[in-house]
């Protein structure tokens, strides 16, 4: 539902599917859902580089849309089995989104939770907390 109701406003939309993803898997959907260079190298330093190129408009959407919505299934299966991994994950999304917002480009990740909460520790001082409500499409 919200990333139906991201896009009727003008958000341009994104999925990675992290259920039953690994790090080498995530990776791989991250580069085929954002249209990553060939040269990505499917390390976290690599991820947030190309996504900094994704939330400045370089590649990835079309940065004349309201934003960038991005919902990510399964990321608490995710987070369940890589705790470490998906906490550095979710910050290289805080800190890549935060990073857009200077070119102006709005970018937005809605993850996935099951009934039970995932423990996020805060990032950037911000408490990660779940969403209540299906993603949609």
């Amino acid at each position: 539902m919200a990333l139906s109701q991201l896009t009727a406003l003008g958000y341009a939309d994104r999925r990675v599917n992290l259920q039953g993803a690994d790090e080498t898997t995530m990776h791989q959907r991250s580069q085929e859902r954002f249209d990553f260079p060939d040269y990505f190298g499917h390390n976290l330093a690599a991820l947030h580089e190309c996504l900094g190129d994704v939330t400045a408009g370089e590649f990835g959407w079309d940065p004349s849309s309201t934003g960038l919505a991005v919902a990510v299934p399964g990321f608490q299966d995710f987070a369940e089995r890589e705790p470490g991994l998906a906490q550095k994950l979710v910050d290289t999304w805080v800190r890549t989104s935060r990073e857009g917002l200077l070119f102006g480009h709005r970018v937005l990740w809605l993850l996935e939770f099951g009934a039970v909460a995932v423990n996020l520790q805060p990032v950037a001082s911000v408490t990660v907390g779940p969403y209540v409500g299906p993603l949609g499409r």
